[in-house]
């Protein structure tokens, strides 16, 4: 008796993506009128466990502060920094959108965060644009 097996699909990669702007003081603005439902990688600052609904945009000295929605996440946000984060501070690369997942009047712009992709590491002056990936 011979047994069929499927073979294994191939885990799926994420899109590529490609050098953005410049972490700098027009960088909020440029996302305002740029980036629409566009999906973005920013290396994120995490100052302290307990903060985790907000986060730092850095280059150098400049700190652009951000509120974060992790309401697009399968698990809490602490969950899925675990493996990146031993400790706080910590620095990770995310992927999202620019903007809350729900309109709500915010007084600091916003990042929903989609996924946590790995550790930032070294100095990280410009944010990543995600290729856009065709529909089917």
């Amino acid at each position: 008796m011979t047994s069929k097996t499927r073979p294994m699909s191939p885990t799926p990669r994420p899109p590529p993506s490609t050098q953005g702007p410049a972490i700098d003081a027009s960088l909020v603005s440029w996302l305002d009128q740029n980036a629409g439902a566009r999906t973005l990688e920013l290396p994120l600052h995490f100052a302290d466990a307990f903060e985790l609904g907000r986060a730092i945009l850095r280059n150098g000295e400049l700190e652009i502060p951000l509120l974060i929605d992790s309401t697009a996440l399968s698990m809490t946000l602490r969950s899925h920094l675990s493996p990146h984060c031993e400790g706080f501070p910590c620095a990770v690369w995310v992927r999202g959108t620019w903007g809350p997942l729900l309109s709500s009047p915010a007084s600091q712009p916003t990042f929903t965060v989609r996924s946590v992709m790995r550790r930032a590491r070294g100095a990280t002056p410009r944010i990543r644009l995600v290729a856009d990936t065709p529909s089917d």
